[in-house]
């Protein structure tokens, strides 16, 4: 598990995903992955046959959560997409959920899918805007 987490961290920069994250933040998220099964035996969660399936998304699939959880929300939505994301691709129909009720809005980032990771200052500034114009 240690010697893991540590090629992630020395292999982060040229990480689709993580490219530009500060190496001790890899780390710690890294090493919550791992969910202890015993005294000496850890699993990695999502495991990466899971994190394939969700890399390469259908783009025939549904989005999730399924789109119709969305009609049944009420308060304000900012979706936040990265343009190099996983949903990239999928815009027009993330601007189409976003269209559908007046308190929802779209904030797009030039980023990959990992924004918390990769570019927190900018997420944090989309956070506290939206909280200024919402409070």
């Amino acid at each position: 598990m240690l010697s893991y987490i540590e090629q992630c961290v020395r292999e982060a920069e040229t990480d689709w995903l993580n490219a530009g994250s500060r190496p001790e933040l890899v780390r710690a998220v890294m090493r919550r992955t791992f969910l202890r099964c015993s005294d000496t035996l850890y699993e990695r969660r999502p495991s990466l046959d899971e994190i394939a399936v969700v890399s390469a998304p259908d783009s025939h699939a549904a989005i999730y959560p399924s789109v119709d959880l969305y009609t049944h929300l009420r308060c304000p939505i900012t979706f936040v997409l990265p343009d190099r994301g996983f949903y990239a691709q999928r815009r027009d129909e993330v601007q189409t959920l976003v269209d559908a009720a007046a308190n929802r809005e779209l904030v797009e980032i030039s980023a990959n899918h990992n924004v918390p990771m990769t570019h927190p200052a900018e997420l944090a500034a989309i956070v506290d805007d939206v909280v200024r114009r919402h409070s």
